[in-house]
Parts: structure tokens; sequence; C-alpha cells
């Protein structure tokens, strides 16, 4: 057998895919096949590469079947795409088979082996009939054991009439489609056929025997349990000794399992196909002798090209590479084509749109003769989505990492402040306790009483405003700090701190000067709170500024703005610390060598404040050792109020009172001191007194004799404050539900305050208590109907009545 191609690839390819089954030789001169066509001397099994003019495809095919000894040599034609002019005329000349590329390695061996066993079964017809033709008269057992010969053939063979009618079937046909003699015979044969293929076989049988040329056709054949399976048919021409044609000759085979395998590698290329296109895959061939590229739809896809695009090659596409990528992707195909091996690129790319994308280039470059590189192929993978959750990956991370950072440092920070609560709160508790200590000690000297009770009265108040700083913060965290905005003379807040100021500065050795305009127009605030931002920015520049030092101080107005100046000669600020100079509880020095003590509130409470009346507040330092400066601007136009206020005060005053003289109080409190200290406070003030430890006692008292003013503290084990003012405004007596009430209580917050007013209490005052704020809010109760008693009532015997003393 004989197989002819028109290209050196094909001869190497079907010499690949044959020669370790069949053992062709490959032989590239046409002219060489022919002289040993000529001695006798050609192989048997050959594959020759005929390039026309000389020979042709279609002489060397005639020579061949002009050749006596090779005129039966089986000839299987393969021919590049779009020869089928040539397939035809190469039949013509005595092609048993011609085929188009492209053809699979399956097909190509099941047309090997039709024409091979077709081969086989021709010669062994032709030596059986030339021994029956010698013999024809001896012995008419010819036939039968040329029968036999075919039935035990591993094809099923047949063989039909010069018109075309079917006169021999072999046994294998009977067996596997069930047909009997005389169904098959005939045209009976087609029967077996399945209907969507008959008329296209008929067709092509009837068309080679008029032409009296090979055939060859697939269809499915009926077996003969009523399945249709794959079979190969395959046909020539018969001619007798004077070349009178006498029909044809032919043999089918089962060929199923390699349609199966067919139509499993077509399903397997198409998953692949679709999971290319889902996984914005494509891939690229380069001829880099040739320069000419291959590459799919996949890959112009991912690029932003049109899919059928072929315009540009491979090289030109790269050439798209995103600038920052592109000098580390051409290093790496440099030394791809250097080193002949496995590569990556991972870069960016710019569409035609202007869109970047990231694309994963996986590639190998191959080698030919001599080891230089030849071929490169590869394929392309859009990884931007992968990309971008990798970058949001480490941005997360990396925010995980900075909460993480900042959780520990507000964990520390949290240590930190505790310590610091617990030093700020135990060093004034530590003096007040001391000189309390030596004020009990019989060996006290007189003056040693005066400046006992100053340091107990400064560190209580320091201990106070340590608290005030801390509830302070609380309401800005909860929002709950209220900012009462008035019109108020800021010239006034401003003088009334720094009046509060210059003995701390005094103290110190600390020059304390101010600089203060006029203000043509009042300024919109809550004149407490401003003079909060006062007494906090100037004490802080006291705390910092070593003695001698400055602190200088600027009111002025500038157009719509009240600008508010604050300057000290003292240590600075770090430029680390500039930045977080207001947040809560930063310190530039938190350790236990500090200087200078405090919570670190003070400038957090001042910008929260400056800011809720509509301005701002900045600080400034050129470094240790520099000093600092704080600038507060505030608006002078009229600002709305920030928040909704929900504190009541208390009445009005309806006319001065110098005395509580005549005026009846009843004090409720569980804690003795606490009520002892109050009711000396009023007493001095000439009031009388009745004291109770719990509501119930106070109930009692009440309606046994109801007072003009009752002041109750809260929190109180059995009946608290709260129930027993309801308690109060429920009773039947006017006497009793109408008492003006004080609620004096160490529940300072908003909230407190409201809920208090809203019990049935008409002000509200928060412990440590201030004297003379205790004894204007009690005066300010009182009905206006109590007159003081006089000298003539109080030698009549008038009895000032009081509770026994708790002590």
């Amino acid at each position: 057998m004989w197989l002819i191609v028109d290209s050196p690839e094909h001869a190497l390819l079907v010499r690949d895919l044959l020669t370790a089954e069949h053992g062709f030789e490959v032989l590239h001169d046409a002219r060489r096949a022919l002289q040993l066509l000529e001695r006798d001397e050609a192989p048997a099994r050959l594959i020759v590469h005929a390039d026309a003019p000389d020979p042709s495809i279609v002489t060397l095919c005639q020579r061949v079947r002009a050749s006596r000894d090779r005129a039966t040599l089986p000839l299987l034609v393969l021919l590049s795409p779009g020869a089928d002019a040539l397939r035809l005329e190469a039949l013509r000349a005595g092609a048993n088979d011609a085929v188009v590329a492209p053809l699979s390695a399956a097909e190509l061996h099941a047309r090997v082996d039709v024409l091979l066993d077709t081969a086989r079964a021709h010669a062994a017809v032709t030596v059986e009939r030339d021994r029956i033709a010698q013999q024809q008269r001896e012995d008419q057992q010819g036939e039968i054991h040329f029968r036999a010969v075919a039935d035990d053939a591993p094809a099923m063979l047949w063989i039909t009439r010069p018109d075309s009618k079917c006169v021999y079937m072999s046994r294998g046909w009977y067996e596997f489609t069930g047909q009997t003699e005389d169904a098959g015979l005939g045209f009976g044969w087609l029967d077996a056929i399945h209907p969507d293929e008959r008329a296209k076989a008929s067709e092509a049988f009837l068309l080679a025997a008029e032409r009296r040329v090979p055939f060859t056709i697939d269809y499915r054949l009926r077996c003969k349990d009523g399945r249709y399976r794959w079979a190969i048919d395959a046909g020539r021409p018969r001619f007798g000794s004077s070349g009178e044609f006498l029909g044809f000759i032919g043999s089918i085979i089962d060929i199923n399992s390699w349609k199966e395998a067919e139509a499993e590698l077509r399903d397997a290329k198409e998953r692949l196909r679709e999971a290319v296109d889902a996984a914005e895959f494509g891939t690229w061939r380069i001829d880099l002798v040739r320069g000419i590229d291959n590459r799919d739809a996949g890959f112009n896809r991912i690029l932003g090209l049109p899919a059928e695009d072929t315009a540009s090659t491979v090289f030109e596409v790269f050439s798209s590479t995103h600038p920052d990528d592109l000098a580390a992707a051409q290093a790496t195909w440099d030394r791809a084509l250097r080193e002949c091996g496995v590569y990556e690129i991972v870069h960016r790319i710019i569409r035609p749109d202007g869109a970047v994308r990231w694309i994963r280039n996986r590639g190998q470059v191959l080698t030919g003769d001599g080891g230089r590189p030849v071929t490169a192929t590869g394929t392309v993978i859009d990884i931007t989505e992968q990309k971008q959750s990798e970058l949001e990956r480490e941005v997360l991370l990396e925010s995980e990492r900075a909460a993480r950072a900042e959780a520990e440092r507000a964990s520390r920070t949290k240590d930190e402040l505790v310590a610091v609560v617990s030093h700020e709160l135990r060093t004034p508790l530590n003096a007040i306790l001391g000189w309390a200590q030596l004020l009990r000690r019989p060996t006290r000297l007189p003056e040693q009483i005066d400046k006992g009770l100053e340091v107990i009265e400064r560190n209580a108040r320091m201990q106070a405003q340590l608290v005030s700083d801390l509830l302070d913060v609380s309401r800005i965290v909860t929002g709950k700090l209220h900012v009462e905005v008035l019109s108020i003379d800021l010239e006034a807040v401003v003088h009334a701190a720094l009046d509060d100021l210059r003995a701390p500065a005094a103290a110190k050795g600390i020059t304390l000067r101010a600089r203060i305009e006029p203000m043509d127009v009042p300024v919109q605030g809550d004149a407490n709170r401003l003079q909060q931002v006062v007494v906090n920015l100037v004490s802080n520049a006291i705390k910092f500024t070593p003695r001698g030092g400055l602190v200088d101080l600027v009111l002025e107005r500038t157009g719509a703005w009240v600008e508010l100046l604050v300057r000290d000669t003292g240590q600075g600020i770090a430029p680390e610390i500039l930045p977080h100079i207001f947040d809560r509880f930063r310190q530039a020095d938190s350790s236990t060598a500090r200087r200078h003590g405090g919570l670190g509130l003070g400038l957090s409470i001042v910008k929260h404040l400056v800011e809720r009346h509509g301005g701002r507040v900045r600080a400034e330092s050129n470094g240790d050792g520099q000093g600092a400066t704080f600038k507060v601007e505030l608006p002078c136009e009229v600002i709305a109020p920030l928040s909704s206020p929900h504190s009541v005060r208390p009445p009005r005053p309806r006319g001065e009172r110098t005395s509580l003289e005549g005026v009846k109080v009843l004090i409720v409190d569980d804690e003795p001191d606490a009520l002892e200290l109050t009711r000396r406070v009023l007493e001095e003030q000439n009031a009388t007194v009745t004291t109770a430890l719990s509501g119930a006692e106070a109930l009692k008292a009440l309606r046994a004799d109801p007072p003009h003013v009752l002041v109750s503290d809260i929190g109180m084990p059995g009946m608290d404050g709260y129930t027993l003012i309801r308690e109060v405004r429920a009773d039947e007596r006017a006497a009793v539900r109408d008492i003006p009430a004080l609620a004096m209580t160490a529940f300072v917050r908003a909230e407190d305050q409201r809920r208090a007013l809203d019990a049935g209490f008409h002000a509200h005052m928060a412990k440590p208590i201030e004297p003379a704020e205790l004894v204007a809010i009690v005066s300010n109760l009182a009905p206006d109907d109590v007159a003081p008693c006089n000298d003539d009532d109080r030698d009549g015997g008038t009895r000032r009545e009081r509770a026994p003393d708790p002590s």
C-alpha cells in the first residue's frame, strides 16, 4: 500500500501516526519511487511525497496503475485543504481513496485498515478466482473455497455485478445485521442503513459505479438487536482481463468505537472551549522563524480586540503592555528566548478603549535543529479581578493591622489612664486625709488650722475639677454636653477667668499679661463654657511654663471672627505630639517621671466646646523649649444652638433675701456626714432645719409639719429621692403637695438633672455643694410670704425646729 501526500509535513505526520503499527517507509522523491516500481524494488508499504509538476500525484497514480505487478496496489492520497478538484482527479487516476486534510488519527487508521483489508481481500479473491479459472472445469469447489476465505475475513466483504446489484455478502454481514441472504442481496443491503444516511450512501455508491471510481463512505448500520453502529464502507471497481467492468468489490468495517472516541474528543474540545471562554483564557502561537502568529478569539477578547482580528501580530499586541510593566515583561521574554524554556509574565495591558487589565502570560519557547528557538506557544489569562481582590485584601489587612495597633494603643492608653486617674485622685486625697489627721491632734498649733483648711479646700476643689473634667468628656463622647447659647459679654467672661488664674500664676512667678480689645458687638455663646475654655488654655500655659516665664492673652476682633490668643514661653510641643494635642487622654509625657499632673482632658474639652460654638482652635509650636501658642476663633454672628437643651433652670428670684430667717427646711440624706454639713450651712443662715435619714422618715416629718423647702438626696436605700418626691406630689394636702423641692445629689449628668426635674423637683444641685449656692437656691425656692424672724420673735422664745443630731 502506498500513501501519496502533497507536502513534507503530511509525510512526517502520516509516518509518525502509522509507522509503529504498519511499518511504512517515507520517500520524498516521486521519480525515485517510479524507478523502484519499474525495477520491482519498491517497498510494499511506502509514503511518497509527490510534488507537481514532475511527476504529479495524478501521474504517479496512473503510472502505478499501469504497472503490471502493482496494478492492484492500494493507493491512499492525502491532500492539503482546498484540493477538492485534485481529489477527484486522483480518484479517476486510480487512487483507492483520496481525502483532504485535516483528518483525525482515528479516521486515518480506519481508512488505511479498510484499504489494507480490501487489498488483502482483493488479493485473496484474485488469487482464488485465478485458481478457479484454471481449475473451473476440473474443480467446481473453487467458489466454495472463495466464500470460505471471505467469510473468515475480519471485514464484511461484498461484491456487485456491473448493474450495481449485490451478488455476494460475506457471513460477517448477515451475522452483524441479522439480514437473510434473500433480504440483503440486490439492493436490500440499503435497508440496514440508518434512514438519515440511506439516501446519501446509495447516491455515493451509484455515482462511483457510474464513474468506475473507488468510494468510501461512513454511515450507521443497524445491528441485529436493533441498535445502530457506525461503519465505514469502501469499495473499488473490478475489471476483467480485457478491461471490461465487472462491478465492485468492497468491505465494511465497524468503526463505532472510533466514532465514539471522536465524539468524546469533540465534546472535550467544546468543553475546553467553553471553559476557556468562561475563564477569560486565550491561546497563542508564534513561528519565530517566519514571524507568523496564530491566536484564538479568547486571546483577542482579553486584549479588547475584535474576535476575528488577525491584522496584528502577537508581538504587536504585546506592545500594549503598560509602560510601568514593559521593562520587566521584556526582560522575562528575552530570558525565555535565551534559555528556551517555560516562562511566566504577570503584567498590565492597556486596551484600545483605554481600560487597564491585569493578565498572566504563560508560555514556552521550543527549539528546532541546532537548539535554536523556532516556536513559542502560550496562554493568557485575565486576572484583573484576582488582582483587585488581592489589593482589597492588602488594604483590609493593612486596615486590620492599623485597627489592631490602634486597639493596642487604646488598651495601653486605658491602662495608663486608669493609673493616671488613680494617681490624680489619690494625690489630693493624700493631702486631705493627711491634714485632717494633723488637725485632729491635740498638739496642733493655731496657725496650722488655717493652713490645713486651706490645703483641704484646695485639694478638694482640685479633685472636684478632675471629676468634672471626666464627666465633661463622658458628655462629649455620648453627645450630651449642653451648650446654652445666649448673647454674652466676652470681655467680662475673659476677665473673670483671668481673675481666677492670677494667683496661681503669681505663685509660680509667672507674668500673666492680657490685651483685651473692646467688643463692639456681642458674641453668641455659653458664658460658663467659654470661661471654661479660657481657664483651660491659660491654666495649661501656666502649668507648662517654668518659673519666671511669660503667658500672654490677646482678645481681638478680626472681621467676622473674634480671636483669642494664648501664648506662653514654656516647654513647647514636640512635632510628633502636635497633631494629637487635642486628643483625649493624650499627654506629651505619660511616664511616672513626668513633671506635670493631669488627665490630658483639658485641651480636648476646649476643642469640643469651641467647635460647639461654631469656632475653631489650633495649636502651634516650634518644638521643645520654644513655647506654644493656642488660637481660638469664634464667629461674631448669631449662632443657633448646636443642641437641644433639656435643662430646667430654677425659678427666677423674686427678691433678695439676706437671711433664711423663718424658713423651715427639711433635709433628707442617708449619709450622716453629708446631712450634717448641709444642716450646718443652712443653720448658719438662720434657717429652721429638720433632718431625716430616709425617705420614709422624711414623709412622716412632711406630713406632721410641712416645711417651706424640701432638700433631698437622690440615691438612698429603700425609698430613693425620686420615689419620695412622687409621694409628695401625690399627697392630698396642698401644703405637702406643693412644697418647693431641691434635688441635691452626686448624680450630675444632664439626664440625671432632667430626670429629677421631671420627677417633681424644682431645682437640681450637684455634690460637692457650694455653701453660697445652696443658700441662694433655698432662698430662691422659699415662698415669698415667709418673713424673717426679728429679734423680738427670737427673744420671745420662738423655737428653731431641729432633728436630733445624726451623729
